[in-house]
């Protein structure tokens, strides 16, 4: 009984040295995060400035999309201005001959 007992401390005893193996693990891990933090947040700064420069890029884009939309409409007006321009034409043509036959 007494054997059974040791056996059971002994297999805590090892459970409980692995896992502040683990810990030791995680705080070197941490001491090194630590050591290296300064260019993890300049990282992080990096990223927000690529984030904001995307966001601009995709912006310009809109501006490209629409102004080409616009350029599309101001070439259909412009079309249909010519077009009026040569029935009006044409109608003054007709009604200075028609005054110059009465």
């Amino acid at each position: 009984m007494l054997r059974t007992e040791v056996n059971k401390l002994a297999q805590e005893l090892l459970m409980h040295r692995q896992v502040l193996e683990q810990c030791l693990e995680v705080r070197e891990s941490v001491l090194e995060l630590l050591q290296h933090r300064e260019a993890l947040v300049q990282c992080l700064e990096l990223r927000e400035g690529v984030q904001a420069a995307l966001s601009s890029t995709q912006i310009i884009g809109e501006v490209v999309d629409r102004t080409s939309e616009l350029d599309l409409s101001l070439a259909g007006v412009s079309d249909n201005t010519a077009r009026h321009g040569r029935a009006i034409a044409s109608l003054t043509e007709q009604q200075r001959r028609r005054a110059l036959i009465l």
